[in-house]
């Protein structure tokens, strides 16, 4: 569950012990070899997940009765259904075609090492025939962390380890997330053919201005606000909207200029000429026709004709 930054896996947990206090001789009993018990009724390890989710209640995987085999060896088999709800924080940064790494820590709540000792057995984690709906399980990986810690250098805290693996499935997402942002890529570059005075910009604008904020409502049903990186289709929302925003105000801009009369911007012509013949805008604007760029400036066109002579001499 991505909002609440946690995996839930439920699972068949095998596990096998040896119990000195449940063995006898079968010849004692009818050659009895082989009995059934419920958990409850005998020793059972107190097998918890370190990294719940919830810890208001601490519940062990043998906390709910279960039938267990015991034979005259000692040797003790149960099988208990587990449901597990572990923090698993979610990296969105290639949202949706991320994988997320996920890992379920389990260990005794009370014994040391010394006292209980957990082993995987040779195949620890089957996955097959596993509905796994939205997710796809790559890899589960194990490992058995020793446990020693500085605070208790005379015993160790063994714990199991289990690596999940996942990969999103995105048909879904691609249709209601990368879809909608190829049609919005495309709409705001097709802004661009039409001309500024043209009506049908500003109006392809506005609406791709309404399905930017669409988008970004969307988004935020989709995505959790809570993560390790800021997904990179939420950087692109960002970005697109910021250039559209720039296009309508661009276009506003160039319609209002249009619209004013030549002779109103003669201001311009004037402002040219004095910052070029300022000591700044010569040291700014350094070129050859620099002075002959004044004079045009200002209308003198016997001044710029000089110029262009005396320039034309000195090159002789």
């Amino acid at each position: 569950d991505m909002f609440k930054n946690t995996i839930n896996v439920g699972s068949w947990m095998p596990m096998t012990w040896l119990d000195d206090h449940l063995k006898w001789d079968p010849s004692s009993y009818d050659n009895v070899d082989l009995i059934h018990l419920t958990s409850s009724e005998i020793w059972t390890p107190d097998l918890a997940l370190y990294n719940k989710y919830n810890h208001d209640s601490v519940k062990k995987i043998f906390d709910t009765g279960v039938d267990c085999i015991i034979r005259n060896t000692g040797k003790v088999t149960c099988v208990p259904p587990s449901q597990h709800e572990a923090v698993c924080i979610a990296d969105l940064r290639n949202y949706p075609y991320e994988k997320q790494k996920c890992i379920l820590r389990l260990g005794s709540w009370v014994h040391s090492g010394e006292e209980i000792d957990f082993r995987f057995s040779n195949k620890p984690v089957t996955t097959e025939n596993v509905p796994t709906g939205e997710w796809t399980i790559l890899n589960v990986a194990v490992e058995r962390y020793p446990g020693n810690y500085s605070c208790c250098p005379n015993n160790t805290y063994p714990s199991l380890v289990f690596t999940f693996t996942l990969e999103r499935r995105p048909s879904y997402h691609e249709a209601v997330i990368i879809i909608p942002a190829v049609v919005i890529i495309i709409i705001t570059l097709f802004v661009f053919h039409f001309n500024a005075a043209e009506n049908e910009r500003l109006y392809l604008i506005i609406v791709d201005l309404l399905l930017h904020f669409l988008f970004l409502r969307n988004l935020v049903y989709e995505i959790p606000s809570m993560g390790v990186n800021t997904p990179n289709i939420l950087l692109f929302a960002r970005d697109s909207l910021l250039l559209c925003l720039v296009q309508f105000v661009t276009t506003v801009m160039l319609r209002r200029t249009i619209k004013v009369p030549v002779d109103n911007v003669g201001w311009i012509s004037g402002a040219v000429g004095t910052l070029i013949q300022s000591r700044v805008g010569q040291a700014i604007l350094v070129f050859d026709n620099s002075i002959k760029a004044v004079a045009i400036a200002k209308g003198d066109e016997d001044g710029a004709n000089i110029i262009e002579k005396s320039q034309g001499a000195n090159n002789v």
